[in-house]
Order: structure tokens, then C-alpha cells, then sequence
């Protein structure tokens, strides 16, 4: 480090104390979170000062995250610079800056600044061109499992040195993924995607229909339950004309005081399984077609109609 930064480092260190880890919050935090924190930013101090810097920054970091104190998200830029995360550095002494003057912390403010300033010619940059994929429908690109937007293609962005890992997909296409090391201060390394390969004919369809292995069992359950309601619509229908036709009733329908009452219960009987029968026969028809448009390898399943019903059978 530097002995401009050093300095700086040592000052920031010796100005924050565990008191300020309520500065730059609204209202008082959580008891509990509170001593957290504060026990977490003493121990990151400790560790800095006995140059264990490595080991600090989580503490800083978790310190931050209970409670958003300026004080401590200083700490934090001094820690990544002190163990080469440049750019994270770069960006966290913006942070500061910004926060700081919004609280009226101008004198912490112009630290960070500084700080900020110093670290800008020694940032390392990564700039990626789409190369033969420009203009591809649907290109994402993604950085560490961070997905870039377009107008960050071709643009030399900050980043910390070190692997970084390169990922680019697009509809209809073979995803690629690389790793590129990005080390030297002051250095910008560009790379150039390769062109991403078309899928071969057939293997989109596959690979959606592999994403399908619920379509064969969910089918096969909609059908059995579908002709389940079938058969019960056909044998509540069945015992409401058996009951009719048991009603005390003469051949011209002039029927008893019971027999009235038996010819109703058998008409509401017969309603109910009508409407059973129906509803069945709806959802036996989309378990069919789910059925019949599945993927043929992921249920394996079959459907067999025997003696004693439905069946299903197969891997799930």
C-alpha cells in the first residue's frame, strides 16, 4: 500500500471508535443488533491493526450489514483496499462520500473522496466484447453470475483483480462460460466472446421437454381421476333410475305421498351424477391430452384398465 493510503488508513481507524457504529442511522437499532455490530467492528479493528486484514473484512462486512453505520462502511473500503479488492474499494469509498455528506459528515466525506481519487489510476478493468454474438436475439451475458446489460458490453468496467468467471447464453443456442484472470494495476484486459453455437435440430424441443417430467404422471393422475368420476356418475345415475322406478306409482305416474318423495330424491341423485359424469369426463380429457403430449421418457407410466379398474403403473 501506499504510504499516502497507509496514512489515510490510520487516521479513518483512530477516528472511528465503537461508539460510531450508530452514526448515519434513523432512529436507534435494535439493542441486540446494536451490540452485535459493535462487537464485530472492534474485532475487525483489532484484526487490522495486527495486519490481519483478510480476516477483518467479513467482520466489517457482517458489522455493516446489522447496522449501516458510516463509520464502519470506512473501515470496510480501508479493508478492501488492504487486501487488493480494488475496485470493491473504489466503489465502497463512493458509497461513503455519498452517505457521509447526507448526514452532514462532510470531513468524513472529503476522506473518502480522497481515498477514492487515489485508488482511480491503480484500478484494474475488464472490458468484454460480444464479438461474433453482436446482434444475437436474446444475448445475456453475465459476469460472476451477475447478468451485464448491453451498454455495459464493450465498456472497461472496474473489477477487482483476480479470476472472474464469464457466462453467455442466447435462445436457440449452446451456452459458453470461461474463466478470465484479470491481474496489474492500471490494466484494462479485454476479451472477445466466442460465437456462440446453434442448437442442433431436435435438441431445443428435448431440452423443454426434459424440463416437462411432471406432464406424464400428472396426466395419467388427471385421467384415472377423470374416469373415476365417470364410473361414479354412472352408478349414482343408475341407483337414482333404480329408486324411480321402485317409487309407489301407478303406469300414469299418479304417485303416493312416498312415492313422490322417492321420484324426487331419485331426480336430485340422478342430477349428482350427471354433473359427476360430466365434471369427470372434463378432466379425464385434459389428463389425456397431457397424457398423450408428454415426453416419452420421464414417467414411464402406463395406464391399464382391468377387472378391478384403473391402474397406473411405472417409475415416478
Amino acid at each position: 500500500m501506499r504510504p499516502c493510503a497507509w496514512l489515510w488508513g490510520i487516521v479513518v481507524l483512530l477516528a472511528t471508535t465503537a461508539e460510531g457504529q450508530a452514526e448515519g442511522q434513523t432512529g436507534r437499532p435494535d439493542p441486540a443488533r446494536l451490540a452485535t455490530a459493535t462487537t464485530l467492528f472492534e474485532a475487525g479493528q483489532e484484526l487490522v491493526q495486527s495486519g490481519r486484514a483478510s480476516e477483518a473484512c467479513p467482520k466489517f462486512e457482517e458489522s455493516y450489514r446489522l447496522v449501516r453505520a458510516n463509520g464502519t462502511l470506512i473501515n470496510l473500503a480501508d479493508c478492501y483496499e488492504r487486501v487488493g479488492r480494488t475496485a470493491s474499494a473504489w466503489l465502497t469509498f463512493r458509497e461513503v462520500a455519498q452517505k457521509s455528506r447526507e448526514d452532514g459528515q462532510d470531513a468524513r466525506a472529503t476522506v473518502a473522496d480522497e481515498r477514492r481519487a487515489a485508488l482511480e489510476p491503480r484500478l484494474t478493468r475488464l472490458r468484454i466484447e460480444p464479438g461474433p454474438n453482436q446482434g444475437v436475439l436474446g444475448l445475456v451475458v453475465e459476469r460472476d453470475g451477475v447478468a451485464l446489460g448491453a451498454a455495459s458490453l464493450g465498456v472497461p468496467v472496474p473489477v477487482d483483480p483476480g479470476a472472474h468467471r464469464i457466462e453467455a447464453r442466447a435462445p436457440g443456442h449452446v451456452a459458453a462460460s470461461r474463466e478470465v484472470r484479470v491481474d496489474g494495476e492500471g490494466r484494462t484486459v479485454e476479451i472477445v466472446l466466442e460465437a456462440l453455437m446453434p442448437l442442433a435440430a431436435g435438441a431445443e424441443d428435448d431440452a423443454s421437454a426434459s424440463a416437462r417430467p411432471w406432464q406424464a404422471p400428472l396426466g395419467i393422475a388427471l385421467l384415472s381421476l377423470g374416469g373415476a368420476s365417470v364410473v361414479a356418475g354412472v352408478v349414482l345415475g343408475a341407483v337414482a333410475k333404480s329408486r324411480a322406478d321402485a317409487a309407489d306409482c301407478d303406469e300414469t305416474n299418479h304417485c303416493s305421498p312416498a312415492g313422490l318423495d322417492d321420484r324426487g330424491a331419485a331426480l336430485s341423485l340422478g342430477n349428482v351424477g350427471t354433473g359427476i359424469g360430466i365434471a369427470g369426463a372434463v378432466v379425464g380429457g385434459l389428463g389425456l391430452t397431457l397424457w398423450l403430449t408428454a415426453p416419452d421418457d420421464p414417467a414411464d407410466a402406463a395406464l391399464m384398465v382391468g377387472p378391478h379398474g384403473l391402474t397406473i403403473s411405472g417409475r415416478f
